[in-house]
């Protein structure tokens, strides 16, 4: 299946969101929108997901384009976990720095079909894995899972918090 141009830029966008969360930030916020938590309740937004439990809540990064930002660090690895609720993005933005690799259509054990996509920043050798869906709402909610190596658990990571997922 071909993806659209707007569909492989959104899916940039929410991850160019999660690898600048590698970095840090100077104004680091708790969450937006939701109270982070292994369990999260996004009920609020639809839907429901669990991160494993070696992940610990982190600062968020403010971004006035998302509904919703949880981000999560697993101290072993320091990969990083982000849930993000958006409205659709339509921005044409590009860059040569960015690599997307559309790995096509996921569906969970609850029936929620993700879009999934593996997304390189050469500069900083970031690497991540993300999957989008689209809200009962029509909002998109992005999760993704960084590091800052090709390492295959960031692929086996998000699985398990998209297996989790539930609309509500």
């Amino acid at each position: 299946m071909k993806r659209s141009k707007s569909a492989i830029l959104k899916h940039a966008c929410l991850a160019v969101l999660s690898l600048v969360t590698l970095s840090g930030t100077s104004c680091p916020i708790p969450s937006i929108g939701l109270t982070c938590s292994n369990s999260l309740d996004g009920t609020a937004f639809g839907f429901l997901l669990t991160v494993p439990a070696e992940f610990t809540c982190t600062t968020a990064i403010p971004f006035p384009q998302l509904f919703v930002s949880v981000r999560y660090k697993q101290s072993t690895t320091g990969f990083i976990a982000s849930i993000t609720v958006s409205p659709t993005l339509d921005q044409s933005t590009s860059s040569s720095d960015v690599t997307v690799t559309d790995l096509g259509a996921y569906t969970n054990p609850n029936g929620v079909t993700f879009q999934q996509s593996k997304i390189v920043v050469s500069s900083s050798s970031a690497y991540s894995y993300i999957a989008t869906a689209t809200l009962p709402s029509g909002n998109v909610l992005g999760i993704t899972v960084a590091g800052l190596s090709d390492d295959p658990a960031l692929l086996t990571i998000l699985t398990a918090i998209l297996d989790t997922v539930q609309f509500t």
